[in-house]
This record gives structure tokens, C-alpha cells and sequence, in this order.
């Protein structure tokens, strides 16, 4: 029996099958991990040679809804992300006011995201110290890639600050969106080593030596929702729909703020602070 990378627990089962591998469940924690599946190597394969298609506008308005989670503790000092992709976050901390250091394997940052307060390092997050310790981690979208999440967590602290937070976001693994959808969930990818709830993100972080002080789900499942069974609908009925049809505005915003109590949305995002 494999043993849950989050808890420990012995107690799993085989939620999902892919041709890439298994999902398997644990049933102590909630959270769920991939089995079968070389996810060191896919993860080099999908993001040696990335280049991000997403507009520069829309990775900037991400990346002040990140921070102004953050400046809710922290407003200046010094921060490193950790997988920082094309920059955009790093350029919003700078522009606020922070000191900040992007640490990647695959550095792939877009010339408009230089600036003077932030410095880039190749390496690889679970081996990296900074010169000294930082106020502030960042990890978006990059906990979930570690088969051994405490690796990645122990280098985390050791660069923070006593009494330093570290800011995460992760696909949210108790969304609304993965219990409809089931393995058509987009977070289900062969280079995602762990899928997280906030019971076993809250689970995880206790036990690497972190207090979580504020946990939120962002984005609305709702509208994932619509935009998948809308298409299949209408090509039942004889009609043309994009793949990637979704609503959004007013329907989106009073969606999310439904699901926002139960921590519905497809994304979770989490500022944790080091014991």
C-alpha cells in the first residue's frame, strides 16, 4: 500500500484512472496523490520548454488579487517566489514595494516583468537558500508538483524570516468543479504529483511547521461548470458552442461569493505563517 505524502496514512484507494497513472484518495486527510506515474520527469517535460500564451494584462490582475492576500500581514520587505513563470507577480510585489527574488528550474521571464528590486536565480526550489531570510514566500501553482511535499516546505521555511509567511495557491481538490466533473477536472494532469483540500493543505502545513492564518478558495466553479455542460448540451441540440465557453461578470462574482463559504472554488489559496 502507498502511503499518503501528505499524512502518512496507509489508508488510500484508486479515485481516478489515466493512461499516465492513478489518483488515490486518502481517506484520513482528504487530499488525494499520484501513483503509477514519474512525475519528476513530466514536470521537466512540461516546463523545460513552456511559453505561456496568456495575456501579460490578465497574469498582472492575478497577481494583485495573490498580493493584496499577503498585504493582508505584510506590506514591504523582502520575498522569493518560488516558480515564478514570466515574472508578473514579482514585477506587482516590486511595484508595491517589496525586495524579491524569483527562484526557478526553467526561468522564463517576459522582458516587460524586469525591474530593478527583483533578481532571478536558476535552481531548484527544494535545494535553494537565500543569503539571509526573507519576510515572505511565494508558491503559486507549485506545492501540487512535489511528490515530497515536505522538501519543498523545509526549504521554505528555512529561507523565512522566524514568524515569516508564505503565501500558497493550489488547485482545489474539494471543488465544486472536480466532484461534477470528476476526471475531466483540469487539475488532473500527469505533473500533478498532490491534489489538495483545505483539510489536508491545513494538515500538511501544520505538520511542516506553519500556521495557517488565513485560507480562501478563489475562482468559481459554477462557471467551469456551465462552460463544460453548455457545449455538451448544445452539441446534443445540433448546435456550435466553443469548447471553452464560460460566463462570467455579475453571474461569475455572485457564483463565487456562494461558493466561497464552502471553499467551492477551483482554486485554493492560502498565507500560512512559519512557527
Amino acid at each position: 500500500m502507498t502511503n499518503c505524502p501528505i499524512c502518512e496514512s496507509q489508508e488510500s484507494e484508486t479515485r481516478y484512472r489515466f493512461a499516465w497513472g492513478t489518483i488515490r484518495e486518502c481517506r484520513t486527510c482528504g487530499g488525494a496523490f499520484a501513483d503509477g506515474c514519474d512525475t519528476e520527469q513530466t514536470n521537466e517535460d512540461a516546463f523545460a520548454n513552456t511559453h505561456d500564451d496568456e495575456s501579460i494584462a490578465l497574469y498582472r490582475q492575478w497577481s494583485s488579487e495573490r498580493l493584496a492576500a499577503l498585504q493582508e500581514f505584510i506590506t514591504s520587505g523582502t520575498l522569493i517566489e518560488f516558480g515564478p513563470g514570466t515574472g508578473e507577480f514579482l514585477f506587482t510585489a516590486a511595484e508595491a514595494g517589496f525586495t524579491a527574488i524569483g527562484v526557478d528550474r526553467f526561468p522564463r521571464v517576459r522582458p516587460e516583468n524586469e525591474h530593478p528590486r527583483v533578481s532571478f536565480i536558476q535552481s531548484d526550489a527544494r535545494t535553494f537558500r537565500a543569503a539571509g531570510p526573507v519576510d515572505a514566500v511565494v508558491g503559486s501553482h507549485v506545492l501540487e508538483h512535489f511528490i515530497r511535499p515536505y522538501d519543498f516546505l523545509t526549504s521554505v521555511r528555512e529561507n523565512l524570516n522566524d514568524k515569516g509567511y508564505f503565501l500558497i495557491e493550489v488547485p482545489n481538490y474539494g471543488s465544486l468543479t472536480r466532484a461534477v466533473a470528476g476526471r475531466r477536472w483540469r487539475g488532473f494532469v500527469s505533473y500533478h504529483a498532490l491534489q489538495l483540500t483545505p483539510k489536508s493543505m491545513t494538515t500538511l502545513l501544520k505538520a511542516a511547521g506553519f500556521k495557517t492564518v488565513k485560507m480562501e478558495s478563489v475562482g468559481c466553479s459554477t462557471s467551469q461548470i456551465v462552460g463544460l455542460g453548455v457545449p455538451f448540451i448544445g452539441r446534443r441540440l445540433g448546435l456550435s458552442l466553443g469548447s471553452n465557453w464560460e460566463p462570467g461578470g455579475s453571474f461569475c462574482k455572485l457564483a463565487a461569493r456562494v461558493e466561497r463559504p464552502f471553499h467551492w472554488g477551483y482554486n485554493l489559496r492560502v498565507v500560512a505563517q512559519k512557527l
